[in-house]
């Protein structure tokens, strides 16, 4: 379904993104980051997923579409694109970008948000988590893993710290 329903987002689908994920990536212990590297990530993150459905005592939301991809080396960060369940409603996520320095305890959690104003197209806003706030980047792009991943080393590129 490529149309954003005006409703509020679905519980199961926004808890996962905007808490669970958030959370582990910058807050969560250095092992999380391992995890999502075994080979046996996608049943990780697939439990990850039931679970937080579960909690939300809301309608389940099946997982099909999570799907995580290999880490990508960019200078001393590794970086972790997962694709989401197909968006539905504004603030739902495409994607998530998940960034960690494996020297230091950087850590960046990125997503491309379903936006309300531009549901004719498969794609969204380039927004980041940090631990004060969300931040909507105010870019649109489409739900390409590619083009996420080069949006996130942009912004890191132009700010003035290194991822």
């Amino acid at each position: 379904m490529n149309t954003c329903d005006l409703q509020a987002p679905r519980l199961h689908h926004y808890m996962f993104v905007h808490r669970f994920l958030r959370d582990r990536v910058l807050n969560g212990p250095p092992e999380f980051f391992q995890k999502l590297q075994w080979d046996d990530s996608h049943y990780y993150l697939g439990t990850h997923w039931s679970l937080v459905g579960l909690k939300t005592g809301e309608p389940y939301v099946d997982s099909d579409g999570l799907e995580i991809m290999p880490a990508a080396r960019w200078h001393e960060w590794s970086i972790i694109i997962i694709q989401l369940p197909t968006p539905e409603r504004a603030t739902e996520a495409y994607l998530a970008g998940i960034g960690w320095c494996e020297d230091s305890d950087l850590r960046r959690y990125f997503t491309l948000e379903l936006s309300e104003d531009h549901r004719d197209i498969p794609g969204g806003f380039l927004c980041e988590w940090n631990q004060d706030e969300h931040i909507n980047y105010e870019t649109l792009l489409p739900a390409d893993n590619d083009l996420f991943f080069e949006a996130i080393v942009g912004l890191c590129a132009s700010s003035n710290r290194i991822f």
